[in-house]
């Protein structure tokens, strides 16, 4: 991994991750024992190009028409273990080209760190299988697949507790709760100038390097990150999330997180509550047994809110804390 500086005030890093190239050429062989004939047809660097010609605005998990006609002809001819074989070749490809695909884009070093670490991972995690194994794991039906793809097509950016990406302000979340929350939250996409492109926040649960920063430190260090990039980056808006974790609910049901409500109102973020369901109510219980307890009880009704900081505050806060 290198770091590049251009100037002082605008840094750019350009990302350098070793794929051990024996290991890679025994991969390549196995792949191509099982599956004789598809990189010839399918050519896994024009697969590659196709999925960075993606919007860089669309959430994470689409699938483009050029991608899922590509990846659905695989399935028909060779089988869908076969795509998720395909994807591992893909997925070690991109993480190869990263000084490539990254040469541009302005990123903090922190930010730089968690890709290295992440990709070594995803590196890690392939070679131990082989080109056979765990194929299912490799398919866009998989959440955790897909964001380990968007992680090593930059699509997503490992900025701490939670991944990024990059898309418009979720009118649709105001509009479900009335008119009135809908128009409070058209003055606020107005007021801020901030409905596209702003950075989504998408949590990671599953994936332990992700969450060992999911602590009260580990989200001072991921706002930093935050307005650290909206300094390199000026076309940023802000950042949004939508989730129970920002319930201010939590000072009394989950004391151990109340920090993340309380960091929003520290950073003079704007927080809006757009009610309950049956999913934020999944989410919420999902391995802590006080929450579940609580809901059964009735003691506690999980609410998810969508809280938004604008690029402004985040930059004036960032810049005053390391005065």
């Amino acid at each position: 991994m290198r770091t590049i500086i251009t100037s002082k005030s605008e840094p750019r890093y350009i990302m350098d991750v070793n794929i051990d190239e024996p290991l890679y050429l025994k991969i390549t062989e196995e792949f191509d024992q099982l599956y004789p004939g598809l990189r010839n047809h399918y050519s896994i660097e024009e697969y590659i190009q196709a999925l960075l010609r993606t919007n860089k605005n669309l959430p994470y998990r689409i699938v483009t028409s050029e991608i899922a006609a590509i990846s659905g002809s695989i399935v028909d001819i060779y089988g869908e273990k076969a795509l998720g074989a395909y994807h591992k070749m893909v997925l070690l490809r991109l993480i190869a080209s990263f000084k490539d695909i990254s040469r541009n884009i302005p990123l903090p070093s922190d930010i730089i760190n968690n890709y290295f670490k992440l990709t070594q991972r995803i590196i890690s995690k392939i070679t131990s299988e082989g080109i056979e194994k765990n194929c299912d794991y490799y398919l866009f039906s998989n959440d955790k697949f897909a964001k380990d793809l968007g992680i090593c097509r930059l699509s997503l950016i490992p900025a701490g507790p939670v991944l990024l990406d990059s898309g418009w302000m979720p009118l649709k979340y105001f509009l479900r709760r009335g008119i009135v929350p809908f128009i409070k939250g058209l003055i606020l996409v107005m007021k801020y100038r901030s409905f596209v492109p702003v950075l989504k926040m998408h949590t990671y649960i599953t994936n332990p390097i992700v969450m060992s920063c999911f602590n009260e430190a580990g989200w001072i260090k991921f706002y930093e990150n935050v307005a650290d990039m909206m300094l390199l980056a000026k076309h940023y808006k802000g950042v949004y999330c939508a989730g129970w974790f920002f319930d201010p609910a939590m000072d009394e049901v989950s004391p151990e997180i109340s920090y993340i409500p309380k960091q929003i109102k520290m950073l003079g973020g704007d927080t809006f509550c757009i009610g309950s369901d049956s999913g934020v109510i999944k989410d919420s219980t999902f391995m802590n047994n006080n929450r579940k307890k609580l809901v059964q009880e009735g003691k506690y009704n999980p609410t998810r809110y969508v809280i938004f900081i604008p690029r402004k505050k985040l930059i004036i806060w960032r810049k005053k804390a390391i005065q």
